[in-house]
């Protein structure tokens, strides 16, 4: 059903869209009216990206397009049904025509900013109504701010990620692709898997010093996935991984195998992980294979040659225990059991015992900050929530066990106790391709060449960068910079590339 009656003709011929009496431009002069549009945003701040409620005739689309030729502009309306009775509107159908404006309905709308807005790229974001609109669809507009809310509130999460990361990132990227040639096969690795097995997951926390006691009495039941904080634990109770999952770029992430590499024991990196443990893996003379989580370098490498060279896996909010599930279904568990993923704090302790927090405070210790002041100190860091009479969370830790429960909901496994997880009756495990061979020379002379191709005349326009797989590859990085031109992130990533 439209939210608009009919479309009628003002005093000047074009055409306006009405809601029973109300009309939503001037009845005389459209276009006029819709010229004082623009100067509610100082043109002196040069902004780069606009959300306009209510797309109606579209003059004041049109009006905003003129002043800011360079900005992209994302234009909500009530909903599909609705644009497409504005469609025979002349300045709807120009709008709808402008590859820089992008008209959404309101449901669509989160998806649609998660997708074209880049804080680095585009700086501050300029919101605003047509009037009309929202006086004719209150609910509507509340609805419209509400999803932009929560876009943005994803977007500034992810932001502030790669402003934290985007630097660490791309070195280890690059530095983890020269060392693939090391790396085994994923269809090797797991091809002789028996999976009729149960995939035990196992993650850091504290139930785990529980729980490990039915991985020793049951052994061969399972096949161990170990996350990397959870490695070391494991080892210290004798138990050797079938593989062990590491995302984390940190170069503090070396400290999870300090402890001794298991020969039993396949190493699966993302290619954004540290570098460092990567090359103990190899010194050791250990088996370990490369992941692609989906930054865009990462993805660019593996795809580079037309077929994927590097299996993708999801991780969700950046939570390994996910990696490493998704790895047990890439690999054709059906069932899986998760040991230590508790996201949450028990009886004071934060992880299980057997970490290298244990080794790092216990070293560091003295007699007035012990290692229970540090493990307090890492409990309380955020404000925490009372579960039960034992045990407690955070809005983070309550954060990563939604983003669990919905990713083993969307690939099709469904709970059957309250840690365990099997492959629904009607469901596949999740394909992967990953057959390519990767190799580091052709990669880094094709990258090097299509960046400079892509900055041969200086930084392009900002349509360009914004639909360029290439620039794509350094938009973590850029935002890691904090800096105004994508030049100085274009020029460091030449460089390194070259000394690699």
């Amino acid at each position: 059903m439209n939210s608009y009656t009919q479309i009628i003709a003002a005093k000047n011929g074009s055409m306006i869209p009405v809601r029973d009496s109300v009309a939503f431009h001037s009845k005389y002069n459209p276009e006029r009216e819709a010229e004082s549009f623009p100067s509610q945003f100082d043109k002196s701040k040069n902004p780069l990206f606009f959300i306009i409620l209510g797309l109606c005739g579209g003059y004041h689309i049109r009006s905003l397009r003129k002043a800011f030729p360079d900005a992209k502009i994302v234009c909500a309306e009530n909903t599909a049904e609705d644009i497409e009775f504005l469609k025979s509107i002349p300045a709807v159908s120009e709008i709808l025509g402008d590859q820089r404006i992008i008209v959404s309905d309101i449901k669509s709308l989160k998806e649609i900013l998660k997708s074209s807005y880049l804080p680095s790229l585009h700086g501050d974001i300029m919101i605003s109504s047509l009037r009309q609109w929202t006086v004719a669809f209150p609910e509507e507009y509340e609805e419209a701010r509400q999803e932009i809310n929560d876009a943005l509130k994803e977007i500034g999460a992810d932001f502030s990620v790669q402003k934290h990361f985007g630097k660490i990132w791309q070195k280890n990227i690059l530095q983890n692709l020269a060392a693939a040639s090391y790396a085994c096969n994923f269809h090797d690795a797991v091809s002789k898997l028996d999976t009729t097995k149960t995939a035990a997951i196992i993650s850091a926390g504290p139930s785990l010093n529980e729980s490990c006691k039915k991985l020793i009495d049951n052994r061969d039941e399972y096949c161990i996935i170990a996350t990397d904080t959870a490695y070391s634990a494991l080892l210290r109770r004798g138990i050797e991984s079938d593989f062990s999952v590491t995302v984390d770029g940190q170069l503090l992430s070396h400290e999870h195998y300090m402890r001794k590499i298991s020969g039993r024991t396949t190493f699966i990196f993302d290619l954004c992980a540290s570098n460092s443990t990567v090359r103990k893996i190899v010194r050791a003379g250990a088996k370990f294979i490369f992941i692609e989580s989906g930054h865009p370098l990462s993805v660019f490498a593996s795809r580079g040659s037309g077929q994927p060279c590097f299996a993708h896996m999801n991780t969700g909010s950046g939570t390994v225990t996910i990696a490493a599930a998704n790895f047990a279904m890439a690999a054709g568990f059906k069932k899986i059991e998760t040991f230590g993923a508790d996201f949450s704090y028990i009886s004071g302790q934060p992880y299980a015992r057997g970490t290298y927090f244990d080794v790092i405070y216990r070293k560091t210790e003295n007699r007035i900050k012990n290692a229970e002041t540090a493990f307090t100190n890492l409990l309380y860091r955020t404000e925490i929530k009372k579960l039960t009479e034992n045990s407690f969370t955070t809005d983070v830790l309550e954060s990563y066990k939604n983003s669990f429960e919905l990713f083993m909901a969307q690939k099709n496994f469904r709970k059957t106790k309250s840690n365990t997880f099997e492959l629904r009756t009607s469901g596949q495990a999740p394909a992967v391709e990953a057959g390519g061979i990767f190799d580091f020379g052709q990669f880094r002379e094709k990258y090097i060449n299509e960046l400079k191709n892509l900055f041969k005349d200086g930084v392009p326009p900002l349509a360009v960068l914004e639909t360029s797989p290439i620039f794509s590859t350094l938009i973590p990085f850029y935002a890691a910079l904090d800096c105004e031109s994508p030049f100085l992130a274009y020029s460091k990533t030449l460089e390194y590339t070259r000394k690699i």
